[in-house]
């Protein structure tokens, strides 16, 4: 099986609201050439005060799942 099947990728780390940080990562299994859009990208919004949402990437923003 391919390595990269193990694990989700990291893609992207940014500031989030109250000092936390979200955290996006990719499943590297649906990255194909010609294909329009990536499924199955995901997050995760936190920080020390407060605990972790996980979001699913969409266009324009974040779905919060969960709520």
């Amino acid at each position: 099986y391919r390595w990269f099947a193990m694990f989700p990728m990291l893609d992207q780390v940014e500031p989030a609201a109250g000092g936390g940080v979200c955290v996006n990562f990719v499943d590297l299994r649906f990255e194909t050439p010609g294909r329009d859009g990536v499924p199955f990208r995901y997050g995760l919004c936190g920080g020390a005060s407060e605990g972790w949402r996980i979001f699913e990437r969409v266009t324009g923003g974040r779905r919060w799942i969960g709520e």
